[in-house]
Parts: C-alpha cells; structure tokens; sequence
C-alpha cells in the first residue's frame, strides 16, 4: 500500500518531513514522530512518502493532508480519487478557524475523512482519532529543590477573539503573580516586552534546562473546554521534570494520571495557587517527580507515538475499505465549485487587505 503525504508547507517535500534528509528542520524533535510513523508503515511493507516522490498519482492509495491544500485535492477530483484523501491537521480551532465545531464539517464536503484530537466529533465514520505526536525524552535536572525558585512559564504572547482561549488567561495571571510576588515567579518566551513585564526574563534556547531552576511551571494549552487536545505545554515539563499547573483539556486525566500534575481550576484565583504551590515541600514534590517518572517509563505515553499515529491511520482505513462512500458526479461538481468560490473569496480578501494598507 502507498500512502502520500500533502505536507502543510513545500519545504518538507521530498521526504523532508521526516527530518532524515535535512536534520537541521527537525528542531525539538517535532519531525521524529513522523519518522517513526513511517517506519511503522515499512514494518507492514507498506509505503509512506511526501507526494511529490509518487510519479503517478493513480499509485497512491491513500493521501494524507497536513493543511487543507486545493492545488492536490483538485488534482485527485480531476482523476477521481478524491475519495482517497484523508485530512489530518490538529491546529486547534483558535489557530484554524476552520477547526471550530461551527466550521469543521464543512471540511467534509472536501475530505471524506478526518482525523482529529477533538473526541466531540470522533464518530469512526467520518471523523477518526488521532493524537498530537510527541517524542518523549527525558531530561531531568540535578538542581535540587532548595535551590530551585517556586514557579515559571515558557510561552509565546498571542491573542484570539475565539470564546475559549487561554492566551489572556495566561496573561492575566502572568500580571498578577509579576505584580505580587515578584520573588517568586519569573517567565520566558516570545512576543513578550521586559518594558511591559518586569518579571520577563527573554527567551530560551534550552527549555528543559530552563526548567530545572524551577518546581513548578504553568502549563496552559492554546484554549479550554476542549477534549483529547493534549501539546506539548504539559509534556515538555514532565520530561524536563518540572510540575506542571495544567489549564486546557478537560480530559488530560485520560492521558496523563492525575497525581503529576496540578489542575489551575482547582483555585479560585492566581494567590489562591500561590499559597497552596508555597506549601508543597520537597518530600510532597519528590511524590510529584516519582508519579511522573512511573507515567514516562510506562506504556501509558504510547498513544502520542508516531507507531500509534500509524495505527490510526490504519484503523481508518480499514473502516474506508468498509464504507460505501464515494463521489458521485454531482458532487464531484459541488467540489469543484466549492474550491472556485473558495479561491475568489481568498482573492477578494486580499484585494481589500491592499485597499486598506494603501
């Protein structure tokens, strides 16, 4: 079986996404669970490439798309094979609008399939599961606790209009603890201005090590009141061996247990937090280091691997090879003009964003 990856930007064709051909793209090893995805797919004698390095299209079985991308899917509708294609991005519906639970099944009406974190929708139908992968590698520090300030965050300063956002949450306690405990509470990322927050402290190029002169850090996801949108927020500071204050999936106890991390919405209020973190002393917190490493060293962390993305895949493929969908004449129309519309609304947009800037 071939399956092709339509990749979210050009400059991972040519099986550049798995990051072996270029190392220098695979920064924090965000490429390496698609490398292991792909030598899952080997171990079955199955075939997982960039679409570019597939000469016919007729020979792929299946295609994967990272970012909804018109250009290929027009190129499977003129051959008929539209009913092959599999969307798979997982930007949450605050960094794609489309995502939203509003939006998202218009996307059916291009892509027979999806796959998505999101287990609202999840009907193994039309909608299948897939995690957010992640590698996990420890990196514990050998700071110990005395030694160790109470609490930080690393995170990029970004805004949202959508109604579950957690940007101005967190920067909203940001401001209060920088405001009233100044000893104890120090943050880094990008976006941010030391003119505006004087416990800023820059950027990082290491996080883990940044994380060990710390016990605890906030944790909070892009946005709330979601299901099974589980990043890297929460894992980067279990493998740095940090605590995490975890503000976002509703279920992240279905995937992480819950004595590693604290739930934010266990306090009324950033001091209420504060006073509690305060509290917690080195045999509380070893307690907290103990249950992390067991959550890391077992087989609990399978399910973000890029072998376990693989077996998603399959999972719905093989429901696909049940189903009776297909694309029949008329909507095989319907597609077309929905990518046509969909080009000249983008242009008029960006007529009017010239107007404007002129």
């Amino acid at each position: 079986m071939n399956i092709a990856i339509i990749p979210w930007n050009d400059i991972f064709l040519q099986d550049k996404i798995f990051g072996e051909v270029d190392p220098s793209i695979n920064y924090d090893d965000r490429l390496t669970p698609l490398l292991k995805m792909k030598k899952e797919f080997e171990r079955h004698g199955d075939h997982l490439h960039t679409v570019d390095l597939f000469e016919h299209l007729q020979d792929v079985d299946y295609f994967l798309f990272f970012e909804r991308n018109d250009k290929w899917l027009k190129k499977l509708i003129d051959d008929r094979m539209e009913y092959k294609a599999i969307y798979c991005n997982a930007e949450p519906p605050i960094v794609n609008p489309m995502h939203d639970k509003k939006n998202v099944y218009k996307l059916l009406n291009y892509y027979p399939y999806i796959m998505t974190w999101n287990m609202d929708l999840i009907d193994d139908k039309r909608f299948f599961k897939k995690n957010i992968p992640y590698v996990f590698q420890l990196k514990f520090g050998e700071i110990p606790f005395e030694e160790r300030k109470l609490l930080t965050s690393i995170s990029g300063n970004k805004h949202s209009k959508h109604p579950d956002e957690l940007y101005s949450e967190r920067e909203r306690v940001i401001s209060v603890l920088e405001e009233k405990y100044p000893d104890d509470f120090e943050f880094y990322g990008s976006g941010w201005e030391k003119t505006s927050h004087k416990s800023y402290r820059g950027r990082v190029e290491n996080k883990s090590e940044t994380y060990h002169h710390y016990r605890f850090a906030l944790a909070f996801e892009n946005m709330k009141n979601v299901k099974g949108y589980v990043s890297e927020k929460i894992l980067d500071c279990l493998v740095s061996g940090i605590v995490p204050i975890y503000a976002g999936a509703d279920d992240i106890a279905d995937y992480v247990p819950e004595d590693c991390f604290i739930p934010y919405n266990r306090f009324k209020n950033p001091e209420e937090m504060m006073g509690y973190l305060k509290k917690i002393d080195k045999k509380q917190y070893q307690e907290y280091l103990d249950a992390i490493q067991n959550f890391l060293n077992s087989d609990k962390t399978k399910v973000f691997d890029g072998e376990e993305y693989a077996k998603d895949v399959y999972y719905l493929i093989e429901h696909a090879k049940m189903n009776t969908f297909r694309v029949d004449g008329s909507h095989r129309f319907f597609l077309n003009f929905c990518i046509i519309k969909q080009k000249a609304s983008e242009k008029i947009k960006k007529c009017i964003k010239n107007i404007r800037n002129h």
